[in-house]
């Protein structure tokens, strides 16, 4: 019987480690409404970037998923920025304003916090960020629990995958 315990218990361990918890983050969306992430109500699809030129391609993911602010999950984009003065990310704020549609600066979170390093390592394991270019797709349950996390870039396969994804985890 304890054999049976401890095989048991050595089983659960790496998947117990490997279960990651997003980091709480907050701030404003472009249209000035707060926002939480996790946002302790439902599941949360999260579109990561981490440069400047991951701009394009956390927009194409936008479009291949045919996210609209009516879409029936919760979802935002985030730039990951980290912390900059005041004075600057006003800047940086009325420059992302001007390339977007309102509809879209509901769900566009740029993030001047101090956690980036807590997000990387939560979806990745690690700070170090090897393709700053491509998008994390990243699936958060209403607690925090990290459901689903990848880099990964908009493909017709990919875009239905996270579909397909997004699907098995609300039926849940």
């Amino acid at each position: 019987m304890k054999l049976k315990t401890v095989f048991v218990s050595i089983l659960l361990i790496p998947v117990v480690s490997f279960a990651s918890a997003f980091p709480s983050i907050s701030g404003k969306t472009l249209l000035n409404q707060a926002i939480k992430v996790p946002n302790q109500a439902s599941l949360q699809l999260l579109i990561l970037g981490f440069d400047m030129t991951s701009a394009d391609p956390m927009e194409a993911w936008v479009r291949g998923l045919n996210l609209v602010p009516s879409s029936n999950i919760s979802w935002v984009q985030i730039p990951v920025i980290g912390p900059v003065p005041p004075f600057v990310d006003g800047f940086i704020k009325r420059g992302m304003k001007k390339s977007m549609s309102k509809d879209i600066q509901r769900a566009f979170f740029p993030y001047f916090g101090n956690k980036k390093d807590d997000i990387l390592k939560s979806i990745q394991g690690s700070e170090t960020l090897a393709d700053s270019s491509t998008p994390f797709i990243v699936l958060i349950a209403a607690d925090g629990t990290i459901e689903f996390a990848k880099q990964i870039q908009a493909s017709t396969e990919n875009i239905q995958f996270i579909e397909s994804k997004i699907s098995k985890i609300i039926v849940r």
